[in-house]
């Protein structure tokens, strides 16, 4: 899911801007904070992630969170400024489940099984950079600007649902 959105966010992000209004340069700026976002929220983001006992909670959070922000992102449209904040916590909080992934796989798992489980990792990974800018740019062609949102949240959505259906199954 992530190598999905982060591929197609990025790859796709620009035109979105320039069909919603921004100018390139202002576009620009605004993939700029995404980016500033995913650096400056990673070491907070990690270091909350290592005093989590189950990291998949923090997943559906961050999930979840990103959900929202696709929600919010064509509400605050008309106003950079909050269109840049809202990007920095989206790009820093989204970023962060590539990490809290990784370390989710290591507090599971040691040896031949890490290294299997991170290849399948990093496959899945793979995966997500091939289908999000096609699945992105089919939604944009499909809905105009609003298909950005609507296939970014349908990839969060897909995510809460796994994670949520293996949370409730452990407590089951």
């Amino acid at each position: 899911m992530f190598g999905a959105v982060e591929t197609g966010g990025f790859a796709l992000f620009p035109v979105y801007g320039n069909r919603i209004g921004y100018s390139e340069a202002d576009a620009a700026l605004l993939l700029t904070m995404i980016g500033l976002g995913n650096v400056l929220l990673q070491i907070p983001l990690g270091m909350i992630s290592d005093r989590v006992s189950d990291r998949r909670y923090l997943l559906l959070a961050c999930a979840t969170i990103g959900l929202a922000g696709t929600i919010f992102m064509p509400h605050f449209a008309q106003n950079w400024h909050l269109m840049a904040a809202l990007l920095f916590v989206w790009g820093g909080v989204v970023a962060a489940m590539y990490t809290i992934g990784l370390a989710h796989l290591g507090s599971q798992l040691s040896g031949h099984d890490l290294a299997s489980a991170n290849a399948a990792f990093v496959l899945c990974y793979g995966v997500g950079m091939v289908l999000g800018p096609q699945a992105i740019g089919i939604g944009m062609d499909l809905f105009g600007p609003s298909g950005f949102g609507w296939a970014l949240g349908l990839f969060f959505a897909f995510y809460i649902a796994l994670v949520g259906a293996r949370l409730i199954r452990k407590i089951l």
